[in-house]
């Protein structure tokens, strides 16, 4: 049985992830540069010794020699359990390229990218609509961490490390979007802010935040993007 989990809703692909091997053994592959000869092994290696494992391959749809990978998994599809992992949005090309048992699709909304997208100094008033919109349905966490990861992208853009793992995968679009979005913000505030969130961590991690996060949040980014 072949199951495809993918979307940019990371935490609910974690949570699928836990759902669907709870009590089971475990095997992870890294899909993304995974040899065929290597696959076999792991697969056919497992069954051999009458264990009964979960194989959760990630990224395999980068790996270059995919179509031959793909080919070799569904010919073993009725005797093994596998869960593929994509932790992006998948096109439709590639999701009617093969016949999953199961597709599990976890999409962020669009308001959450417009929120990331429009994080720029001058435009606190919306973005405290969209962050208090965000509240409703994710966690601060979750809200935290995603725009740590989006200002490491824009920092990178900015100061022209485009060889940085944050952004080298970008596609095109993606790269010109964050390269505008570079543009509204001067070097030393982007740096800055983002050394602020990371004090956020630190005060979470030692106990020492004065009110909850979500409130800290929301603080920070009226006074600091305002």
């Amino acid at each position: 049985m072949i199951t495809l989990i993918h979307g940019d809703d990371l935490e609910k692909i974690e949570r699928s992830i836990i759902d669907l091997t709870a009590g089971v053994k475990i095997e992870r592959i890294d899909g993304a540069k995974l040899k065929i000869k290597e696959l076999e092994e792991k697969l056919l290696g497992e069954s051999l010794f009458g264990e009964e494992s979960v194989f959760l391959i990630e990224r395999l749809f980068k790996n270059k020699t995919k179509k031959d990978l793909f080919q070799f998994i569904f010919s073993h599809k009725d005797n093994l359990s596998i869960i593929l992992i994509e932790r992006s949005k998948l096109n439709k090309r590639d999701l009617g390229a093969y016949k999953f048992n199961t597709v599990i699709e976890h999409a962020l909304p669009q308001y959450y990218f417009k929120f990331l997208d429009d994080f720029y100094p001058g435009n606190s008033r919306n973005l405290d609509k969209l962050y208090n919109e965000l509240l409703k349905t994710f966690e601060p966490e979750q809200i935290y961490y995603s725009l740590i990861k989006r200002l490491r992208s824009l920092i990178a853009v900015k100061t022209n490390s485009l060889s940085h793992s944050e952004v080298a995968r970008f596609a095109p679009w993606q790269m010109g979007k964050l390269k505008h979005q570079a543009r509204l913000w001067e070097e030393k505030d982007l740096v800055n802010f983002y050394k602020k969130l990371f004090e956020i961590e630190v005060k979470m991690k030692s106990s020492q935040m004065p009110v909850s996060l979500d409130k800290y949040l929301d603080m920070t980014i009226i006074t600091e993007l305002n």
